[in-house]
């Protein structure tokens, strides 16, 4: 049985009480009968195969290892060159907006009167 580290056996049963030998067969029985409900499916027993999906696959074990997206550790870096400025149409620096005021005072007029916190 799993998780037990205690195997019952018939000799450990023996030396209980009659009574006590009686709950612990009984016990064990109802054991093994909720394990072999737990291992059916509709190929091995006798449900309808209807209440199986046709096409089902068994789910998936998941990998504690799971890689993640993007280049993956001892993958070789792929940069694509950049092209000769002769070759272009335009060229110019571009920068990312760093804050949340300049992200709004870019989009937004504040109301009359007011401003943004600047």
């Amino acid at each position: 049985m799993k998780g037990m580290s205690l195997e019952i056996t018939e000799e450990l049963i023996a030396r209980q009480p009659l009574e006590a030998q009686a709950i612990i067969r009984a016990l064990l029985a109802r054991i093994q009968q909720l394990q072999d409900q737990l291992n059916q499916s509709p190929r091995n027993s006798s449900v309808p195969p209807s209440t199986e999906h046709p096409h089902a696959k068994p789910p998936r074990p998941k990998s504690q290892a799971a890689r993640r997206r993007g280049g993956q550790p001892g993958h070789t870096r792929y940069v694509r060159p950049l092209l000769p400025s002769g070759q272009c149409d335009e060229c110019g620096l571009h920068e990312k907006v760093a804050t949340f005021s300049a992200i709004i005072s870019t989009h937004f007029s504040p109301p009359e009167g007011q401003d943004f916190g600047e």
